[in-house]
This record gives structure tokens, C-alpha cells and sequence, in this order.
């Protein structure tokens, strides 16, 4: 079998890498794929231990060592993709490749795509890497992992929950995640998986509330006005869900057991007839598919509520208005002006949500909120809205 050559140096580390040898056999099993490749003067291996990733999390996702040692400063890992498929990527989260290849027998074909946050196109590449006997294990100096480092992965990695699983029943799926690092504390130091634990956990927040957190969504009349000054009357139409769950406030938390609270995008307009289209599947390039500007807002909503003797709820929260308060520029340039003073003397971006509005859902389904922000006693902004109608729009398309 190819694995022998392998096994001396990689799947021998752990008795559970010893089974994958096993099973290596399977139509499109990612065992069969475990082993040493060569493309020039590049030699790489496609490991069984689990990759635990900081600025990469990917489900399935096993080591990929490098013989190159500058890329020890990458995240290298691969994942299988499609039974015939696989993905390698070496990132450290602003620059890096990435390969989606064929697999051929022995070969792996396909393309490779360096990715960068610098505005350049670069022109992706054909990359072909063919199957080889796996050589010392000094060959492959990146990434550098003790063997701690490694038994800590293994048994962690073993418990991250899939995307069904988290959208099934997300706080059920991390539990197993939330009783290990309870027991073994110390695994917690590895920045590795202390980052990925917190990211397991915000995942489970944001599948949360996309499933529940659905008593906001619609349609609202707005209201602003300042201490003085003439009330402006604007339209706001949210998306039909969230789509993340706020951060809890406590930054160092990693272990949550339900979301702090969520994120509901929010397009805003004087004309109502200009708000996005509702219904799901519509692309609107207005709402937040395809442009970020002044029209985008967001209703942050912090949990828990409070409810009333007669079942209305109360959340504390906020409502963004300093990017489209330059709409009523014409109207009452204070109102632009005051915003902006407010917001630069009083938004906290480390708060995990500013809490200056009262959001309160009626048990007949009506939907108000009201937000003061007060820059002195004389000069007040009030910012309001009720809900007027259940539409909503939902986007699908890139960067929804």
C-alpha cells in the first residue's frame, strides 16, 4: 500500500491516523489521498491530522506539510471538495494559493490562484503534482508542530461539528466542543484553537439566530428629528433574517451557550417605492448584494429581553443613522452635523453593541423603537420607527 512510506513520519503520530491506513481503499475516501507529492522543485504532503485554523476554517480540513520553510508563516491544510476533487490552500489570511485539483490516479491536476487583499489580477495557473514515496520527514520543516500541539488537534478536531449539524441543532452540535475545553483548559493556550473555538461558537450563535431571531424583520416608517428643528420622515426595509449573531460583550469569552444578540441588515430610503424588493431569491443591488453606501444601516439587538406583565418584549439595542443622515443635508443640515458629533463622541466599535435604543415587540406583532442621542441638554437627536408591514428582502447573491 503507497501509505507505508507515509506512516513512519505522519500517521504514526496517533493511534486514530493509524485506522485512516486502514480504510485507505474507499471510492473518493480522503485517505486514499494521504501521502507525498511532488510539482518541480516543490514537495508536499497530504496529512491525516485535523487542521485547526485561525484565519481558515473549512469543515474536513487535514494538514498540509510543505517543504518550503517560508511556509511555515502560511495556514496549510487541504480538504476533499467533491469525491474526485480536492482543495490544498497555503494563506495566512491576506495573501496566499490555492489549488482546486483533479484527482488522476496518482496525479493531482487542476488550478492554482494566488489570492491577495491587494487590488492586482493575477492570472491563475495550471498546476499538475504527481504521487511520490514519501522521504524523510525532515523534508516537510512547515508548519512546525509539537507533539502536544498535534494530540491536542487530533482530539479536538475530532469533535467540530459539520454545517448540517450546526443547522440542525447548533448549541447541541458544540456541546462536545464546550465540554472538552472545560476539561482540558490548558489546550485553550494554543492560539490555534482558542481562536477556532471562539469561531466554532460564533457559528453556532449565527445559525441560531438566522433560524429564530425573526421578530424585526419588515418594513418601517422612520422619524428623526433634533432639539428645534422640523421631524424628517424616512422608509427602512430589513433582510429577512440575520445573518450573524453579535459577539458577546465580555471579549475574552470563548465557550457561549446562546447568541449575545444579532445583526439585522437594514436599507434605508425617503422614497419607499426605492427600498428593495422583497421576496426570497431576488437579487437587489441596492440592498447589501452589491453595494455598501449610505442607504445601508443595521438594527443591533442585544439579548436577553425583558418581558412585560402582558407579554411585551423589550430589547436593548441600536440603530445606525449617522451614514444617511446627510440625506436630510438640504432639509436641515444640523440634523447631519449632530449625528456625526453624537456618533464620533459615543459609538463604541469595542462594545459588541451600543445599547441606545429601546426596541419593544408587542404581543399583537407591533414593532417600535426609539433612540436618543443626546449630545447636551439642548441639543437631542430622537431617532424612531414603527414597523408597518412584514416585507422584507433577501439577498443571495456575492457578499449577501
Amino acid at each position: 500500500m503507497r501509505l507505508l512510506r507515509l506512516s513512519s513520519f505522519l500517521i504514526a503520530i496517533s493511534p486514530v491516523a493509524a485506522l485512516a491506513q486502514q480504510q485507505a481503499d474507499a471510492p473518493g475516501d480522503w485517505r486514499a489521498l494521504l501521502g507525498c507529492y511532488r510539482q518541480g522543485d516543490w514537495r508536499f504532503a497530504l496529512d491525516s491530522i485535523p487542521f485547526i485554523g485561525v484565519h481558515n476554517i473549512e469543515p474536513e480540513s487535514r494538514l498540509l506539510r510543505s517543504s518550503h520553510d517560508w511556509d511555515d508563516r502560511y495556514e496549510t491544510y487541504w480538504r476533499m471538495i467533491a469525491p474526485d476533487s480536492v482543495k490544498l490552500v497555503l494563506d495566512d489570511g491576506l495573501h496566499g494559493v490555492r489549488y482546486r485539483l483533479a484527482v488522476r490516479g496518482d496525479t493531482l491536476t487542476g488550478r492554482e490562484q494566488t489570492v491577495t487583499d491587494i487590488a492586482i489580477r493575477i492570472p491563475v495557473r495550471k498546476f499538475t503534482a504527481v504521487r511520490e514515496a514519501c522521504p524523510a520527514a525532515s523534508t516537510f520543516p512547515s508548519p512546525k508542530l509539537d507533539s502536544a500541539t498535534v494530540a491536542d488537534w487530533w482530539a479536538y478536531g475530532a469533535l467540530l461539528p459539520s454545517e448540517e449539524r450546526l443547522a440542525a441543532d447548533p448549541w447541541r452540535a458544540v456541546a462536545p466542543v464546550a465540554a472538552w475545553l472545560r476539561a482540558h483548559p490548558d489546550a485553550l493556550r494554543r492560539w490555534s484553537i482558542r481562536w477556532n473555538a471562539r469561531v466554532q461558537f460564533r457559528r453556532a450563535a449565527d445559525a441560531d439566530v438566522r433560524a429564530n431571531a425573526r421578530e424585526l424583520a419588515g418594513t418601517y416608517r422612520l422619524e428623526v428629528e433634533r432639539t428645534g428643528g422640523p421631524t424628517q420622515v424616512f422608509y427602512g426595509r430589513t433582510e429577512i433574517r440575520p445573518r450573524f449573531a453579535l459577539r458577546p460583550a465580555d471579549t475574552a469569552l470563548i465557550v457561549q451557550e446562546r447568541p449575545a444578540g444579532y445583526q439585522l441588515r437594514f436599507t434605508l430610503s425617503r422614497d419607499s417605492t426605492r427600498l428593495p424588493r422583497p421576496g426570497p431569491g431576488i437579487k437587489h443591488r441596492d440592498a447589501f448584494g452589491a453595494s455598501y453606501d449610505a442607504s445601508n444601516s443595521t438594527i443591533d439587538v442585544r439579548f436577553p429581553g425583558t418581558v412585560d406583565a402582558d407579554g411585551t418584549r423589550r430589547f436593548r439595542g441600536y440603530v445606525m443613522l449617522v451614514n444617511f443622515a446627510a440625506a436630510f443635508r438640504d432639509a436641515d443640515p444640523e440634523i447631519s452635523r449632530w449625528e456625526y458629533e453624537w456618533y464620533r463622541q459615543s459609538y463604541r466599535s469595542d462594545a459588541g453593541v451600543n445599547e441606545y435604543a429601546e426596541i419593544v415587540v408587542s404581543p399583537d406583532g407591533r414593532v417600535t423603537f426609539t433612540q436618543r442621542e443626546e449630545l447636551g441638554p439642548d441639543r437631542v437627536v430622537t431617532f424612531r420607527g414603527e414597523r408597518i408591514s412584514g416585507v422584507a428582502w433577501e439577498c443571495t447573491g456575492y457578499q449577501c
